[in-house]
């Protein structure tokens, strides 16, 4: 039973693993997708800077300039900070964890019948550790970043959806159009295209892929420390077997 019970919880750990880096496998090909799409943006205002046009005169070059950039750079900050508190409740945690174990170790007591049996710990009920202050303000920072990315999609969405409605309802509606209106509609509907699916690329290069990275990692960690931490253990591993585990 008992190696029936520790092949499975081994298992377990197996495929949380092997989940784990897939997940991390398609993000990362996710976000080196998403990286292309912005040099690809890049390499066309260096193109046309040495061309000798300005780049503001091009259109695709200052909606990269004007919107995709100032963009970058605000979801960089809140992905920096999204990280540092990631950092400050894992320390926390940690410390909540030696404490509970310092705790345990005073509840540790011999077996009074046999000595030489590996020592138990007192059947206690454990009190339901309250919040602590980093992770009240990583429970903040998860609202937050979760409205900020449902922004991202909902603003990508609609520019994206407009860019490809436009021709097709202006067509429709200005029949009598001339040429050359239709080529400005195709324009702005090109437009409108361009800033959606750059925006998302932004989105997801500088702050979605990174915090579902943060989020994998939080999950994995809690996965993991379900598996292998037990406070008795920890405090004294040599009086354990490994049947004592599961």
């Amino acid at each position: 039973m008992a190696a029936a019970a520790a092949a499975e919880a081994a298992i377990r750990r197996g495929l949380l693993v092997s989940g784990a880096v897939s997940v991390a496998a398609a993000l990362g090909a996710l976000w080196l997708a998403c990286a292309l799409r912005i040099a690809s943006a890049v390499n066309h205002c260096l193109a046309v800077k040495a061309a000798g046009v300005s780049v503001w005169a091009d259109a695709r070059c200052d909606a990269t300039i004007e919107l995709a950039a100032p963009a970058a750079v605000v979801l960089l900050i809140l992905n920096a900070v999204a990280a540092r508190r990631e950092a400050k409740a894992e320390a926390e945690a940690d410390a909540q964890i030696r404490e509970a174990a310092g705790a345990a170790a005073r509840n540790v007591v011999p077996d009074p019948g046999d000595l030489q049996q590996p020592l138990v710990t007192l059947a206690l009920p454990a009190p339901t550790p309250s919040p602590r202050p980093e992770r009240l303000r990583l429970r903040g920072s998860d609202a937050v970043l979760m409205f900020v990315v449902a922004f991202i999609y909902v603003c990508c969405a609609v520019l994206i959806v407009v860019g490809e409605l436009l021709p097709v309802v202006g067509d429709l509606i200005l029949v009598d159009c001339q040429r050359q209106c239709q080529v400005q509609r195709r324009c702005l509907a090109w437009f409108f295209k361009n800033i959606g699916y750059l925006s998302l690329a932004v989105g997801h290069c500088c702050l979605i892929i990174p915090y579902a990275v943060l989020r994998l990692r939080r999950l994995a960690r809690k996965k993991v420390a379900s598996f292998f931490v037990s406070v008795p253990c920890m405090v004294h591993p040599q009086r354990y077997k490994e049947h004592d585990l599961f």
